[in-house]
């Protein structure tokens, strides 16, 4: 019975990772970035793109990230394959590409940050390594 148990225990601490990042739209990752007053990741991507795949294959599978993440940001996401709205940002109605276009967007993958105010703080363009990554969120 304490095998079953232990085994189970694993097993479900192994699900809440496996599940990895919730990434919300970008419309809802700021509302609740709003709401909760938690800084935001933006992860801007498109399923075709070798580095995009590398990066969710590696540095958001990865454990240490995958708990900061979920514990200190709003993790929003925007595929620019996949059909857009319109959101407000600042007072200012915006079609995600252009958002982009505005903060220095010029392929992807690509990570911006915005802190707990909502104001955007930067962007950072490629696949980043776990480690790397890692220093980045706990700077």
């Amino acid at each position: 019975m304490k095998k079953f148990i232990l085994i189970m225990l694993v097993f479900s601490s192994s699900i809440s990772f496996a599940r990895g990042i919730k990434w919300l739209s970008i419309k809802k990752g700021i509302a609740l970035m709003k709401k909760t007053k938690k800084p935001m990741i933006v992860s801007v991507h498109t399923d075709n793109c070798m580095y995009c795949i590398k990066l969710d294959q590696t540095t958001f599978k990865n454990r240490k990230i995958i708990k900061f993440l979920k514990r200190n940001f709003i993790t929003a996401r925007i595929d620019l394959a996949k059909p857009q709205e319109e959101f407000i940002f600042e007072g200012k109605k915006y079609m995600p590409r252009n958002f982009l276009v505005e903060r220095g967007v010029q392929g992807t993958p690509s990570t911006l940050f915005f802190d707990r105010r909502g104001k955007y703080l930067t962007m950072l363009p490629g696949w980043i390594k776990p480690k790397p990554f890692v220093n980045i969120l706990s700077y």
